[in-house]
């Protein structure tokens, strides 16, 4: 017998009712296949919400999606689409959605398959899928299949289009089934680290109350982490005044009120890991499962897929009725939070409150207008335009806690000299007692006419060295992210220092950039790459490695990190080494205020010919030796 998570009885006690196919399938699988075998029944992976996942952790992965359908009330057009008889309505092909399930699983669950798969395809077999029509026989599957996809054009994808009628639950069929998906043997390409590494996602461990640590939170911070029944606030905090801290003590709290999942979004990917990592500080019992951390873009594509939706083009994911024909299908939340709200639009918090919450349900923002690197909108009053949030923002953290008093102060400086014309400036206090045991802060600004990387990554790492620094606690932030990859490159090849990163190596971008032909790939691709349409092949891979490496990406890793200021939003490291370049075209003042404040104790520019920061940071740092 298999393993299967959760248990029968508890499946059965779901808030929504297993179907009958579901059931179905679920009991045979359980009862034929052996002990090698883990069953996953609708597990909340990182926002996608398949039906079954069968893992034989020395083998691979299969993905199981059960339609509960009459064919009779459903046909294909000649494009392959599915659509309903009756009025035409155009949903999304049950083979598509399944695919999207194997394509983010191995682009975003599996830690360390994507940068494999990319080079090797081999290692898409992995993760193989079917479908369950649990009303249909085969017969009529192939009845309904065969007019479209027997086209030549259609021939290959039918090749994928694995599918299980009702009869076919029988002991002969999925053993032949598990044969020819090689599910029945040890395979070399699916490693311990990838099983593991997707378990964690498949099965959260529970969070004891040992693991998090005594945080002290200030007065009023202490007022901010209540949560509150139907309560809408917008919270601002200035830059270092904890507002994810907060936010993840006020969702642990919505949990323990509500008992109930809690919903916290971002709009970069990897900050989604550091709001993991600050909800683990808490010291609360609780279970992992009922946290679902994820970016708006990566929400909405896995909510569409989940309910079958077709994605039309760059318009979806502004259209703030997009979800409106699955409204009484959507399941809601009783607490919603969202960090790093000014990267939002007005739209994308429309569709989030009109489908996703609770009509009694809590919904908490934060952000920092001065933040505001994506240019949106903001209201008379200097704010981002929060629509269906009333009322003034709450403007009581701040209080510094990040960094020391003399970064306190270059963030002050900052604001005057630069951003004063556009925002509202910052009353910013320093918390004192934060950093009494520690040693002053250090700033230090190089600024060169002409330097290459080789010499900027021996400024770095000699740095490092003289002052102590373990890899750990630094990061290298820069606007451009084909400055880092070269950067990358040196520390891991000069230096033989281990590093983790939110973008792909330099080894495998020349690799595709040769795959696909690409003469000037720079101009492809930037540093924002949080959503694309109409992408090359070239452009896919990169943004696809580019996803899973923020997706992995993890603080407390014991080495370097680098990263771009875009995907290092919000989180932060006791010693940052800010790149900037004037050449580089991502940078802009607020993006530059990001970077800065990223920082707790130890700050150092490296300036390449930026003559505009030149002057501020001279003025204000002076030159380092």
């Amino acid at each position: 017998m298999a393993k299967l998570y959760p248990s029968l009885s508890l499946i059965k006690k779901f808030k929504v009712a297993p179907t009958a196919g579901e059931l179905a399938i679920v009991k045979f699988l359980n009862e034929a296949l052996d002990e090698k075998y883990e069953i996953y029944y609708q597990p909340y992976l990182n926002g996608d919400n398949p039906d079954i996942v069968i893992l034989r952790k020395d083998a691979g992965v299969l993905i199981i999606e059960v339609k509960d359908w009459d064919l009779d009330n459903y046909s294909l057009d000649g494009k392959a689409r599915w659509m309903l008889k009756k009025d035409g309505t155009k949903i999304k092909s049950p083979f598509s959605q399944v695919r999207t399930y194997r394509n983010n699983m191995i682009k975003l669950h599996i830690p360390d398959l994507l940068p494999k798969a990319v080079q090797f395809r081999k290692y898409h077999a992995v993760v193989n899928t079917a479908v369950f029509f649990s009303k249909t026989d085969t017969e009529d599957i192939v009845e309904i299949l065969k007019p479209v996809y027997s086209k030549p054009k259609f021939k290959k994808a039918a090749k994928y289009n694995r599918y299980w009628g009702q009869e076919d639950l029988n002991r002969e069929f999925l053993d032949s089934f598990i044969e020819e998906i090689r599910l029945d043997k040890e395979s070399l390409l699916f490693t311990k680290n990838m099983a593991d590494g997707l378990r964690r996602y498949l099965k959260p461990p529970i969070h004891k109350i040992e693991e998090g640590i005594e945080l002290r939170y200030t007065e009023e911070q202490k007022k901010l982490i209540q949560s509150e029944n139907g309560k809408k606030a917008k919270i601002k905090g200035v830059a270092g005044s904890g507002k994810t801290m907060v936010l993840a003590k006020r969702a642990v709290n919505a949990h323990l009120r509500t008992k109930e999942n809690v919903l916290i979004l971002t709009y970069n990917l990897a900050l989604k890991n550091y709001v993991h990592d600050k909800i683990n500080e808490v010291r609360e019992k609780f279970d992992w499962d009922n946290f679902h951390i994820n970016n708006y873009h990566q929400f909405f594509k896995q909510q569409a897929n989940n309910h079958g939706i077709m994605i039309k083009g760059f318009s979806s994911w502004d259209d703030s009725t997009f979800f409106e024909y699955k409204k009484d299908r959507i399941s809601k939340y009783r607490s919603i939070f969202i960090d790093e709200v000014q990267d939002y639009k007005t739209e994308w918090l429309e569709l989030i409150i009109n489908y996703f919450l609770a009509k009694d349900g809590e919904l908490v923002v934060f952000g920092d207008e001065k933040q505001n690197i994506y240019k949106r909108p903001l209201d008379a009053d200097k704010h981002p335009v929060i629509k269906g949030i009333p009322g003034q923002w709450n403007r009581s953290l701040k209080t510094v806690q990040r960094f020391t008093g003399d970064i306190t102060k270059l963030a002050m400086e900052y604001q005057r000299n630069i951003l004063s014309k556009k925002y509202e400036l910052d009353e910013l206090n320093i918390d004192d007692q934060e950093f009494l045991s520690l040693d002053d802060s250090e700033i230090e600004h190089y600024s060169f006419d002409t330097i290459d990387t080789d010499d900027v990554c021996d400024l770095i790492m000699n740095l490092m060295k003289k002052k102590n620094i373990h890899p750990s606690d630094a990061a290298v932030l820069c606007p451009n992210v084909d400055i880092l990859r070269d950067i990358d490159f040196v520390i891991r090849n000069k230096y033989k220092e281990n590093v983790t990163t939110t973008f792909e190596t330099k080894d495998v971008w020349e690799y595709l950039t040769k795959k696909h032909e690409i003469e000037n790939p720079e101009e492809l691709v930037g540093a924002n790459d949080e959503v694309m349409v109409d992408k090359s092949a070239f452009e896919d891979d990169i943004y696809s490695i580019r996803r899973h490496k923020k997706f992995h990406f993890w603080m407390k890793t014991g080495v370097m990190k680098l990263s771009t200021i875009h995907s290092f939003k919000g989180r932060e490291a006791p010693t940052l080494f800010l790149v900037l370049d004037e050449t580089d075209g991502f940078t802009s003042p607020e993006l530059v205020y990001a970077g800065l404040t990223r920082c707790r104790f130890r700050l150092i520019i490296i300036n390449r010919h930026n003559n505009a920061l030149h002057k501020f940071f001279t003025q204000h740092i002076g030159l380092a030796n």
